[in-house]
């Protein structure tokens, strides 16, 4: 399901978040879902193509009433394959120049290849013993970008067990990344993220409506 948040803010600007899903079928012959293994493959063996789950999320989007080309703020998240989506459309003029995408968020994504303009604010959480968030420094080793925040840390497991209530193997899970989430991105004193936050702060709102998509392959 593709997540689209609608957020009308105090200063009456529309406002947009996504929340794109993860890997839901495992085989390279599925046909059915956008978010399956061959996004996977093309994600990264193929860059400059853009995946069935990317094209996907512009759907989306539009059914959610979003006009391309209002300069509406959006917001771009998602975990593993669904934040390689995010940052492969902050990363894409041809979307970017119609959605105005001010932040992408992301857990377990290798996107140390993927190049994101300086005027998108990225944060990427990534646990060290995660080899989907690890195929990046593979492809690409962790640049200095300016714009870019990125978090290298243990799963919550390792550090706290309470933290996580079942930990998947190597910290790859959505339950891990969302413990991680909320000590290294929601309740840091790092400097570099409470800019982040306060920057994103509109982004959340007590005004919201949001509406979830199943989308097959078309």
């Amino acid at each position: 399901m593709i997540s689209v948040t609608k957020v009308v803010g105090d200063d009456g600007v529309t406002r947009w978040r996504v929340q794109i899903p993860s890997t839901q079928e495992w085989s390279p012959f599925a046909d059915g879902v956008p978010n399956d293994l061959n996004s996977d493959l093309v994600s990264k063996l193929n860059p400059a193509q853009q995946t069935q789950l990317m094209k996907a999320v512009e759907l989306s989007l539009q059914q959610a009433g979003y006009v391309p080309g209002s300069g509406d703020p959006l917001l771009l998240g998602g975990f593993s394959l669904g934040g390689i989506a995010a940052g492969k459309l902050a990363a894409d003029p041809g979307f970017t120049s119609r959605f105005n995408v001010q932040a992408v968020v992301t857990g377990g994504s290798p996107l140390d290849d993927v190049y994101i303009p300086p005027n998108i604010k990225v944060v990427s959480l990534e646990h060290n013993t995660d080899p989907v968030a690890n195929v990046g420094d593979l492809l690409a080793p962790h640049q200095p970008y300016p714009n870019r925040i990125v978090f290298d840390v243990p799963p919550p497991a390792t550090v706290d067990k309470a933290l996580s209530d079942a930990p998947a193997p190597l910290g790859h899970g959505a339950a891990d990344y969302a413990a991680s989430a909320k000590k290294y991105i929601s309740e840091s004193t790092d400097p570099r993220m409470q800019d982040f936050r306060d920057s994103t702060a509109e982004f959340f709102g007590s005004t919201e409506t949001s509406t979830d998509y199943a989308v097959t392959r078309g």
